[in-house]
């Protein structure tokens, strides 16, 4: 599947790329490296730059109250009603980073196309997650993606984390009644239509 905004991790090498953008970026905010989700459970994007270079990365994973969660250190999410009640359709954001020679350059909306994207192929309702003050206020002050704070911001080094909730599902909806950001949902559906036919394709190819 090819589009501009984004990659699916499909191979090892793909997937040897997007730990070692993860980390590098770790390495400079002075992250602590946590657990990735895996294939079955999660799905990893690596970020293009406007020539399609790769230069960064975010994972959605199946959100589960355990200890695999990667998202659960900052705040206890099975908590919420909301939660309970959609845990089948609840996700976690985690690994959302861009190298800095390019964290000026817009790129973040090729995140937020890898969200709807996901959030089409799996029906999500919820995305999760604990999310940087630059991050969450241009997904909810430029973007207008619903979201809430479900518990005071956290310091983190020299910058603060905040507990998440992200209504995608509802924000998906209203993208597809009232264009108020540059959002064009008709490339969400082509590029949704591309990914479902490459893997009716590798179905049939492997019958």
């Amino acid at each position: 599947m090819n589009n501009k905004f984004f990659k699916i991790v499909e191979t090892e090498k793909e997937m040897e790329i997007f730990k070692k953008i993860w980390l590098e970026v770790c390495d400079e905010k002075q992250f602590e490296t946590e657990d990735f989700h895996t294939k079955e459970t999660g799905m990893h994007f690596l970020i293009k730059n406007k020539d399609g270079d790769y230069v960064g990365t975010g994972e959605v994973g199946k959100y589960v109250n355990n200890d695999k969660s990667t998202v659960q250190y900052y705040y206890d999410f099975s908590q919420l009603d909301e939660v309970k009640k959609e845990m089948d359709h609840t996700y976690e954001v985690d690994k959302v980073c861009i190298y800095p020679e390019y964290r000026s350059q817009g790129l973040m909306i090729n995140m937020i196309y890898a969200l709807l994207f996901h959030q089409t192929v799996t029906n999500s309702t919820y995305y999760i997650g604990a999310m940087e003050s630059k991050f969450f206020k241009a997904l909810k002050r430029f973007y207008k993606v619903p979201m809430g704070e479900v518990a005071p911001k956290q310091k983190y080094n020299d910058f603060y984390l905040h507990p998440i909730i992200m209504y995608i599902r509802d924000y998906m909806d209203t993208l597809k009644t009232n264009q108020t950001t540059n959002i064009d949902f008709s490339l969400i559906n082509s590029i949704v239509e591309e990914y479902l036919k490459e893997k009716k394709n590798e179905t049939i190819t492997s019958k």
